[in-house]
């Protein structure tokens, strides 16, 4: 399935998470820093060095080929994709992703591979996800007033997407359905994190 900044990473602190800025070794998700809303190439090259930094064509929605930045484009544990609104340019983020099943960068203590549960509990509410097993399944649509866009500096969203191995009930699949994230048939299959990243509007 499918697979997104800081002023200084994201750490766990006994309370919950604080906040801090990415960089080669903090490999956490917030809306600073390299990936804050008025970011460039520029920028993200200070942060992670040129030698780290490239352009590539990458996979986009249903198909297409799109160019984005690519960090740590040949390490799969640290690769990470930047798409710009100002593609010329380079410059405002509209999406960071992560790509790679073992990508270890995350977003207050949640990863690649995190199960529904654990993301539940990150949030404290119920939360809306797509039906599963089409172009635009398993992906969070909501998150209900929760507390995961406040992980990453709540100014950005959190883009979140669910694979599963094994069957799941018919009622949690296809276009037009809503699973909320509590429902015990979801809680009982292996549904895990498949995609992480971050998003900004167009401004």
């Amino acid at each position: 399935m499918k697979q997104v900044v800081l002023a200084a990473a994201l750490v766990l602190t006994s309370n919950g998470f604080a906040g801090a800025e990415p960089g080669p070794k903090e490999l956490v998700l917030s809306c600073s820093g390299a990936f804050a809303q008025d970011s460039d190439i520029k920028r993200v090259t200070s942060v992670f060095g040129a030698e780290n930094v490239k352009q590539e064509k990458v996979d986009g929605a249903e198909g297409e080929s799109i160019e984005a930045t690519v960090i740590f484009g040949d390490d799969a544990k640290r690769r990470v994709e930047i798409l710009w609104w100002d593609e010329p340019n380079h410059s405002r983020p509209s999406t960071i992703r992560l790509a790679g099943d073992e990508n270890a960068w995350s977003l207050g203590g949640l990863h690649m591979g995190s199960p529904v549960k654990a993301v539940n509990d990150a949030n404290g509410k119920p939360y809306k996800i797509s039906g599963f097993d089409w172009d635009y399944g398993g992906l969070v649509q909501d998150w209900s007033g929760g507390k995961i866009p406040a992980l990453a500096g709540g100014s950005c969203t959190v883009q979140i997407g669910f694979s599963h191995d094994g069957e799941l009930p018919g009622k949690l699949m296809g276009d037009g359905v809503t699973v909320i994230s509590t429902d015990k048939s979801l809680l009982k299959g292996k549904v895990y994190i498949s995609s992480l990243g971050l998003g900004w509007a167009e401004k």
